[in-house]
């Protein structure tokens, strides 16, 4: 008597799907989205353990993430904007995410930028981006810096990058400074166009062909 063996086989498991970015979403819906959310081609993955805690900041904190298309490069921009004040003893605080160009694109960062805006009479907010590949840890490739509203950067991205993370800390110094929003902007390398892909693709055959003409 042949015994029988049973084979169980299970399914490859299936890739979660990233959502796409809610306007106006709050902080905390954004740090809770384990795949985080795509604009466009972004896609932006909250780290809560390096983002300060606290509903004062993730609760009272919505992010406003859009792009403009551009032919010398798509404008991809992240916000963060206040509802309601901050206090002065909580500071600094701090908002990690990780922005990547989606599988297929063709196109990498070429500029990052910050800016800030602070209301009149409130000066005394100075916010950083600190920019790193591959991870938060160890030295990163930039550092920009907002203080009262100006702008930090542009850094020019080194080529061929298509993922960084970051960390923006927002100081206070002093108890009277209060901050409505800062917003970093990231730049890309333009994507050809399928037609001009094409282009070069038949000029490249065009030459091919006549240097075996010339052979033959």
């Amino acid at each position: 008597m042949i015994a029988s063996s049973l084979v169980v086989t299970t399914a490859p498991a299936q890739a979660q799907a990233v959502l796409p970015c809610g306007p106006g979403q709050f902080l905390n819906a954004f740090l809770a989205l384990s795949n985080g959310c795509q604009d466009g081609d972004k896609i932006y993955v909250g780290n809560s353990s390096l983002t300060t805690a606290g509903a004062a900041f993730r609760d009272l904190g919505a992010l406003g993430i859009d792009f403009m298309p551009n032919p010398t490069g798509d404008v991809h921009r992240f916000a963060y904007t206040r509802f309601g004040g901050l206090g002065y003893s909580g500071s600094p605080y701090t908002l990690a995410y990780k922005v990547s160009i989606a599988p297929g694109s063709g196109a990498a960062f070429s500029q990052v930028t910050l800016g800030s805006d602070v209301p009149a009479g409130t000066a005394g907010i100075k916010v950083t981006k600190d920019i790193y590949t591959g991870d938060w840890s160890g030295t990163p490739l930039a550092t920009l810096t907002s203080t009262d509203g100006s702008m930090g950067g542009p850094f020019n991205v080194p080529g061929g990058i298509t993922e960084l993370f970051i960390l923006d800390t927002v100081t206070y110094l002093n108890t009277a400074a209060q901050f409505t929003s800062f917003t970093n902007t990231f730049k890309q390398t333009p994507v050809p166009e399928p037609s001009a892909l094409l282009g070069l693709g038949l000029l490249g055959l065009g030459g091919l062909i006549s240097k075996t003409r010339r052979r033959g």
